[in-house]
């Protein structure tokens, strides 16, 4: 018996030795979980915003009201991000922004205005960007409003009306513009406040 129990522990032993005894279950190993994180960047793309966002986020950065703003993007392209138009009275001045080498294709994209705001491209060049860049939306709500500020700076010392009125005829280049985006912010008052 002692033989028998003698065996069995340089049994026991030599399985221990082993790593064995753990799987077994006679002897409970001593173990340490070390949990370590690892952290991988991943890149994830900023949500595109809404272009009802920018209005209210964008203009009064600019020192320009949102209202103000609505009314354009609705008059201009109905709150169309990818809006697209054609301007061949504006060929000669976008030549000239353009930059050089472009091909007429690219001349024609800078004669175009672009956007929900429909910005001209032949502005995106003095930005040190490409008509391409209005495509983003921010980017387009920024340069508009950038756009529209300096076209109110210029009718400033004037009726508040006036100088609206000044301002979009100068950001679009038409009275009768102006007169329909004054007469769509009338409305927009009445609708929110009557």
């Amino acid at each position: 018996m002692q033989t028998i129990k003698k065996i069995f522990h340089t049994f026991v032993f030599l399985l221990s030795m082993l790593g064995v005894v753990a799987v077994l279950g006679f002897v409970r190993p001593q173990t340490r979980v070390v949990r370590q994180e690892i952290q991988i960047p991943v890149e994830v793309e900023a949500p595109t915003p809404n272009i009802r966002e920018l209005i209210e986020t964008v203009p009064p950065q600019y020192g320009i009201s949102p209202l103000l703003a609505a009314a354009i993007v609705e008059r201009e392209s109905n709150g169309r991000r990818d809006a697209i138009r054609f301007e061949p009275g504006q060929v000669e001045r976008a030549r000239k922004a353009a930059p050089k080498g472009s091909s007429a294709d690219d001349v024609r994209q800078y004669a175009s205005s672009h956007c929900a705001f429909q910005v001209m491209g032949y502005h995106m060049p003095a930005l040190g960007m490409s008509w391409a860049d209005l495509y983003d939306p921010r980017t387009c709500a920024d340069v508009a409003m950038k756009i529209l500020g300096n076209c109110m700076e210029r009718h400033k010392g004037k009726g508040k009306v006036a100088q609206i009125h000044g301002a979009l005829a100068c950001y679009n280049g038409s009275t009768q513009y102006a007169d329909a985006v004054v007469g769509r912010i009338g409305e927009l008052l009445i609708e929110r406040t009557l």
